[in-house]
């Protein structure tokens, strides 16, 4: 479909609303969650640069995804609860050190950015239809 510049000035005002999106994401086996706020494209993709290769390095990076998601993390009293002296290490510690909830805390926060998440059966025909033209 092709835009027009009413669409497009639509677009802008969804895209302010959507600025303030937040998810649940789940913290432990019961089912507990905090809320997790989408932050702006620089933050996540600063995180995603600072990837590594080693597990060391990816529990890392996930962890520093949820912690500056999660504005609840950021609280002094929790890290002296916690006692750990390097904010983004209660993140570990409210998972539990829980790993396979933490990826899925991650992921849940990355499908705010469009990543991660499988195309809806609408984005799978619109992109059909793109390379059908070009072709």
């Amino acid at each position: 479909m092709k835009l027009t510049i009413e669409d497009l000035v639509s677009r802008s005002l969804q895209s302010d609303l959507d600025k303030y999106k937040t998810v649940p994401i789940i913290i432990d086996d019961e089912g507990n969650y905090i809320m997790a706020e989408k932050k702006n494209v620089k933050t996540v993709s600063r995180i995603i640069d600072d990837s590594g290769t080693s597990a060391e390095e990816n529990a890392e990076q996930t962890a520093m995804l949820i912690y500056e998601h999660c504005p609840i993390l950021h609280s002094d009293e929790l890290r002296r609860n916690y006692g750990v002296s390097e904010p983004v290490e209660v993140v570990e510690k409210v998972f539990m050190s829980n790993m396979e909830l933490m990826e899925s805390a991650a992921a849940k926060i990355m499908t705010m950015y469009g990543l991660g998440r499988e195309k809806t059966e609408k984005e799978e025909n619109t992109v059909d239809a793109v390379e059908a033209v070009k072709n």
